[in-house]
């Protein structure tokens, strides 16, 4: 018998084992080697989600709806004036409400350092703090300076471009997006 024949077997088995080998140290590598999406860096808000302000905003426009339309089917009178001041009123509401949602959106940002500190804009009341970010949990726990208590943050998601983050029990849902400058 040929001492090749008896060889080259294993030569071959010990070919796919390196092989298995070396492939399974470039896959650790590469999985070792892959960045975990921080939360470090300048956050804008560009949405806030909250499920009793939406039902607030809806049940507004069908009241508003509502009154237009009984006012159309009314004669001049008395009636007819209150109806139109409440109207006026509703309108008035909505716009202011909408109003303020809107500067929330566009004036809001969080900046979270490498140090530990926070900054942020929220409702136009400017705040700092310090924070710690638990990656396995995905709780933000900020203190405002000053403050004896602090709150938690929920990240729902973190990329390179968006932050969405829930404030519970409060059921509000915030999504930021990368500050670019």
């Amino acid at each position: 018998m040929n001492i090749f024949a008896k060889i080259y077997p294993k030569i071959k088995l010990m070919n796919h084992k390196i092989i298995l080998i070396a492939l399974a140290a470039i896959l650790a590598f590469t999985v070792g080697c892959v960045k975990k999406q921080s939360i470090i860096g300048r956050w804008l808000l560009v949405d806030a989600q909250n499920p009793q302000i939406d039902s607030m905003f809806i049940s507004l426009r069908q009241n508003i709806h509502n009154l237009e339309d009984t006012l159309t089917k009314m004669n001049n009178g008395e009636a007819k004036t209150l109806l139109e001041g409440q109207l006026a009123e509703n309108k008035t509401i909505l716009t202011g409400a909408e109003e303020r949602l809107k500067e929330f959106k566009t004036n809001s940002y969080m900046n979270y350092r490498d140090d530990g500190t926070y900054e942020g804009m929220m409702m136009g009341q400017t705040e700092s703090g310090t924070y710690t970010y638990d990656e396995n949990t995905k709780i933000i726990n900020g203190k405002v300076a000053g403050a004896k208590e602090g709150g938690e943050l929920k990240v729902l998601r973190v990329n390179a471009d968006t932050l969405i983050v829930a404030v519970e029990p409060e059921n509000i849902k915030l999504t930021f997006v990368a500050d670019k400058k």
